[in-house]
């Protein structure tokens, strides 16, 4: 994952949710009391400005935190008990209310009612029957002394259909303040020519043939509008005009490779051009930035908000 998560909101809006000044929804839990902690360094973007706790008891509520093999954390998310741990190999565990969570990966369900697989991690759901699971932890990468990073993401409640997901507690109180409010109001008053089929679920073969093209246009309209907007903030990193339409279309495919079924097939081409793009990006972008992971996370965002 990376710089991920999210502004997103369903339709002409999606954009202004996805903030991903953080890739990568909506109870309190304690402070992390760190045991250790590790400064932000490239991170900073992703996870804040503050220490990232390391070996912490607690998850934070929101934002990054690292776990050594053999330690693990807890919190309660979407009022599930949240435990994450790192075994002596540095294969991660998640259990909730208790009971460990099979990967449901590939957009299959998980063993336990109020989780969903998201790309890498999982999200937490008040109860089996909702649609909305506000809050997700993600797996960023992993290290060579067998330690993980993961990342914390945090819904606000839906508004008209329409989430706002964030990575740091400072993108969390703008998005709560009376300015964003009014940035959204504009926004969902805003009348925009859009596509707006919606995706249907299953795999990309079980679509009905009318379907499918407009489906995919609006996958891709979405995939544009929120890459835009997150590719736009105060915070990203300035480069040149042409490195920015290349960090633009490397985002923008791999969120559509990674928001259509994994049965699409154009699947592979899409992600061979987000490649292409990045390679063009070359050494001019952050490598802690990490494109591919970013477009990823939208992508899946993306899919899971449609079904």
């Amino acid at each position: 994952m990376s710089k991920l998560a999210a502004f997103f909101k369903s339709g002409a809006a999606l954009a202004a949710a996805v903030m991903m000044n953080g890739l990568f929804p909506c109870h309190q839990a304690a402070a992390a009391q760190s045991s250790d902690a590790v400064p932000p360094g490239p991170y900073a973007l992703l996870c804040g400005d503050g220490p990232i706790p390391r070996d912490a008891p607690t998850i934070p509520w929101i934002g990054c935190f690292y776990l050594s093999a053999g330690h693990s954390a807890a919190g309660t998310f979407a009022n599930q008990k949240v435990e994450v741990s790192v075994d002596a190999t540095g294969n991660e565990a998640f259990k909730v209310n208790g009971t460990v969570v099979a990967t449901g990966h590939g957009g299959q369900p998980t063993n336990v009612p109020t989780v969903r697989p998201s790309g890498s991690g999982y999200w937490f759901c008040p109860d089996a029957a909702s649609d909305q699971c506000p809050s997700g932890i993600d797996i960023h990468s992993r290290g060579a002394d067998k330690s993980v990073f993961f990342v914390v993401t945090e819904c606000l409640p839906p508004q008209d259909r329409r989430h706002v997901c964030v990575m740091k507690q400072k993108d969390w109180d703008f998005e709560k303040s009376a300015e964003a409010a009014k940035g959204r109001e504009a926004i969902q008053k805003t009348p925009i020519n859009k596509p707006n089929v919606p995706m249907p679920p299953g795999p990309y073969a079980s679509w009905p043939a009318d379907i499918r093209g407009p489906a995919v246009l609006t996958v891709r309209f979405r995939c544009m509008f929120v890459t835009g907007m997150a590719l736009s903030g105060p915070t990203v990193p300035k480069v040149s005009q042409q490195a920015m339409r290349d960090v633009l279309a490397a985002v923008w495919s791999s969120c559509v490779a990674s928001a259509m079924p994994d049965d699409w097939p154009e699947r592979e081409a899409e992600l061979e051009k987000a490649k292409s793009h990045r390679d063009k990006v070359g050494n001019v972008w952050p490598a802690s930035l990490d494109l591919a992971a970013m477009g990823k996370q939208i992508g899946q965002i993306i899919r899971r908000q449609a079904h």
